[in-house]
């Protein structure tokens, strides 16, 4: 059984079985090219639904493991027990004059994420001299706390967005309202530090840390979550040129919550840190955070940010 066959074979069920729903197959798109399975469980009057992702249950049914009916009343189970969060109502939240000021940035790789744009008709900016896109995004708070975020799309826009005239505009704005206190600049050192319980390690190793030859610095926003768009920031501009007088930063994308800074030399061995990114990506990055495989130079002083040697495809 394909995985469509299997999906519409589950959403029938469920909706014999559970009255006063509206069952749909789905696919959600995710970062980097990853698509997840899942059924849209909407009830009657409702305009938001949860989804209930299938994909595992798909593997076990391959390999054997449970039969359909045995994945039907479980994922029945799982529906009785999903708690319904408290989203607010989408039109007031895209309408109000604040909606503007939730509008967030995220950083992501164009060519992983160029058939899932397409497809959805997302809203984008191309970052000019590399292989990235800002993606617009409207965070959605509970109490307070950020609870999740909608993509914009170009339909959003349309609808909400009557005053924006293009993206870049829209890019704009966002950028411009970034301050120096959104922006985190702390050294690697530091980052280590505050990770771990430094009384558990010997004085060699806290030496070590004090006396690295080149002094590591994590760029990210103050959430410190899809925070690697801060190198496109005015502010930012400021912060490192405090760290970094001459303004000449080689950047390594750690990933899209945050990128790595050391100072340009001229001796950077460039290859050799393309080969770091990537095994770095391959073995302790999951691949929907996954920023690039390429290396970055940056200058404070002008703003400028690109691809250092020969770009790599993904």
């Amino acid at each position: 059984m394909r995985m469509e066959d299997f999906k519409e074979t589950i959403a029938k069920e469920m909706e014999a079985r559970i009255k006063g729903v509206k069952i749909t197959p789905t696919k959600s798109w995710k970062n980097n090219g990853i698509v997840r399975n899942g059924l849209t469980i909407c009830k009657e009057q409702e305009d938001v639904a949860p989804v209930l992702y299938i994909d595992s249950f798909f593997e076990c049914y391959k390999k054997g493991e449970l039969s359909v009916e045995d994945i039907i009343e479980q994922v029945v189970c799982d529906y009785q027990n999903l708690s319904t969060p408290d989203i607010p109502d989408l039109d007031m939240l895209l309408s109000t004059d604040a909606f503007m000021n939730k509008l967030n940035l995220r950083l992501l790789n164009w060519q992983m994420n160029k058939e899932r744009i397409e497809e959805c008709h997302l809203l984008y900016h191309l970052v000019e001299g590399t292989d990235l896109v800002c993606l617009f995004y409207v965070d959605i708070y509970d109490e307070g706390e950020c609870s999740g975020a909608i993509c914009l799309t170009e339909k959003i826009k349309e609808k909400y967005l009557t005053t924006i005239n293009s993206t870049q505009e829209l890019y704009q704005s966002i950028i411009d309202r970034i301050n120096l206190e959104d922006v985190y600049l702390e050294s690697m050192k530091n980052v280590i530090k505050n990770m771990v319980n430094l009384d558990d390690y010997d004085e060699n190793f806290i030496s070590l840390l004090d006396e690295q030859e080149v002094q590591m610095y994590v760029l990210s926003n103050k959430e410190k979550k899809y925070g690697a768009y801060a190198i496109l920031a005015e502010a930012t501009r400021e912060k490192i040129l405090q760290v970094f007088p001459k303004g000449k930063v080689i950047v390594l994308p750690s990933s899209v919550h945050e990128q790595i800074l050391i100072a340009k030399t001229g001796d950077e061995d460039i290859e050799c840190l393309k080969l770091m990114v990537k095994e770095v990506n391959l073995t302790a990055v999951r691949t929907d955070e996954v920023l690039s495989f390429n290396v970055y130079q940056y200058d404070a002083i002008t703003g400028k940010y690109e691809i250092v040697g020969e770009e790599e495809s993904v």
